[in-house]
């Protein structure tokens, strides 16, 4: 029973029916929607995008993990990878840009993105939400934060570049000089900045809310 309560307090601790909850209506919308129609699924790409977007919540779990047993080591390897893949959550709502394609089915395109975005987003907060916590507990609230602030910057780097320069989080590491040169030529680009600028001060404003949001206790 013990070992039981511990998990739900887990699985709460790490958002983990929310988590759960985004995820599941995704599939439900991206598998049933389309039969209820009598159509096909529609945007694969959506598929392995929100697989992706897995990456930096595992990888959260495993640097808080490592933390606690002071692998230190092990913790900043799953560090990098939150950082590398962190983009590729938030990057789900870029795909909102094709919902003019596909089959003629408006709201059901419409539900399938923005579910799909929801999802990434939340798997993207709420990772930064437990990195940040990681942080906290290691270096102080004032790390913690500019630990937030980096993330978010990051992601409105990383997905203006995967989204105008068409490259993926593993290229950091198998093409950098590519990177790097695709990075400085979108730095020339107001098109580029513009949304790197949006999606940073974006996750920062949802992040802040979420992190900062509290049920008030009902008066007795």
């Amino acid at each position: 029973m013990t070992a039981i309560r511990s998990a739900g307090r887990w699985s709460l601790d790490h958002s983990m029916p929310t988590v759960l909850a985004a995820n599941a209506l995704a599939l439900a919308v991206y598998f049933v929607g389309p039969a209820l129609l009598g159509t096909a699924p529609a945007h694969e790409y959506l598929l392995p995008n929100l697989a992706l977007a897995w990456t930096p919540f595992v990888a959260s779990l495993g640097v808080e993990a490592y933390a606690r047993m002071n692998r230190r080591r092990s913790m900043w390897a799953c560090g990098v990878v939150w950082l590398l893949f962190l983009p590729n959550a938030p990057y789900l709502l870029t795909d909102l840009h094709h919902l003019g394609e596909g089959p003629a089915t408006p709201w059901l395109n419409l539900a399938r993105f923005v579910a799909f975005g929801w999802a990434g987003l939340v798997l993207g907060l709420t990772s930064l939400r437990i990195v940040q916590r990681t942080v906290d507990a290691r270096a102080g609230r004032f790390a913690g934060w500019m630990l937030v602030v980096g993330g978010a910057i990051a992601s409105g780097v990383g997905i203006a570049i995967g989204r105008f320069g068409r490259l993926n989080s593993w290229q950091v590491i198998t093409q950098p000089k590519l990177v790097a040169s695709e990075a400085l030529r979108l730095g020339a680009s107001p098109q580029a900045i513009g949304v790197a600028g949006f999606f940073c001060f974006f996750i920062l404003v949802m992040y802040t809310a979420m992190a900062t949001y509290r049920i008030p206790r009902r008066s007795s």
